[in-house]
């Protein structure tokens, strides 16, 4: 869900868009479609997919369609965006950003696997990798984890400040500055948790999101350019 540099286009074309997608899909309804994500499930995630939420569209088998002339871990655009619907984000939004990063990376659809490859979204100080890591390292994961446990309150709630401390710690201990990339990743995981609705995620989700599972809690809105601006 890297949202770039998409800026007032999005804004007055989510707009235009509304409604257009129909109702939204309810976690419960996912799960019942798509066990794969559900909690326990024995499908494994791919770590070389660095985005959770095209890590859990690929794990739920609704990213993996490529033909030959796409290449082994590269999508059509149009299929990011109708698998992004299934799981919440509106068409249009995510649909517009896989056409930027896929325009990043070359003419041969949206890779998923390169998703560093496509500067300047892609970004440093990532929440479940390393400096210059290209796939998602366990054990950064962990360790963010155990940092928002600390920052976490009494009923293990978390604010949208708390997550962007995490964040900001470690783009600090790797010397890099957080890019728009990096700050809307958070936003929008944050935004998909409830956070806007709700104004705090569960910890427990934000653990089940960034291991590619489906969470708890999940918006009763369409995820789109919109609602993640309302994130502050």
């Amino acid at each position: 869900m890297t949202y770039g540099r998409l800026g007032g286009f999005l804004a007055t074309a989510t707009l235009t868009m509304l409604g257009c997608d129909g109702p939204v899909p309810t976690r419960e309804e996912i799960v019942a479609k798509y066990p794969d994500v559900e909690a326990g499930s024995a499908q494994p995630e791919n770590l070389k997919i660095l985005c959770p939420f095209l890590r859990m569209l690929h794990r739920a088998g609704l990213v993996d369609d490529a033909g030959p002339a796409w290449g082994r871990t590269a999508v059509a655009v149009g299929s990011v965006a109708r698998a992004s619907r299934e799981f919440g984000c509106a068409t249009l939004d995510c649909g517009a950003a896989a056409l930027l990063v896929s325009s990043r990376q070359g003419p041969s659809g949206l890779d998923i696997e390169r998703l560093h490859d496509a500067a300047p979204i892609s970004h440093e100080c990532g929440l479940t990798w390393g400096k210059g890591e290209t796939e998602v390292n366990p054990l950064v994961r962990q360790a963010t984890l155990d940092r928002l446990v600390e920052l976490a309150d009494e009923n293990g709630n978390l604010v949208y400040e708390d997550i962007e401390r995490v964040k900001l710690e470690i783009c600090a201990a790797q010397n890099v500055t957080m890019t728009q990339g990096g700050e809307i990743e958070m936003k929008a995981m944050f935004a998909y948790l409830g956070g806007v609705e709700n104004g705090s995620v569960r910890l427990i989700d934000v653990e089940r999101l960034l291991n590619a599972t489906m969470p708890e809690t999940k918006t009763t809105s369409w995820v789109n350019s919109a609602l993640v601006g309302q994130v502050e």
